[in-house]
């Protein structure tokens, strides 16, 4: 687990950020897929100092929301 938190730590956030959305997104259209470890990965990075917090929540809130919206539709 330590060695993918630090291949992750080299990665762009912004490219968190974007997986733990998509990753969201996809897990209200295809309910097996667990959109938590994005997330969990995304919070090790924020304790770490290589990235934010509140931006991975977001990105997760968001893509799940939107997620729900478009099967509902």
């Amino acid at each position: 687990m330590n060695e993918i938190i630090s291949t992750l730590a080299q990665v762009d956030p912004l490219w968190i950020y974007i997986i733990i959305f998509g990753v969201s997104y996809i897990e209200n259209l295809f309910p097996p897929l667990p959109s938590d470890v994005a997330v969990v990965f995304g919070g090790a990075l924020a304790s770490l100092g290589r990235g934010n917090f509140f931006l991975a929540l977001n990105a997760a809130v968001f893509g799940s929301t939107l997620g729900f919206i478009t099967m509902y539709t």
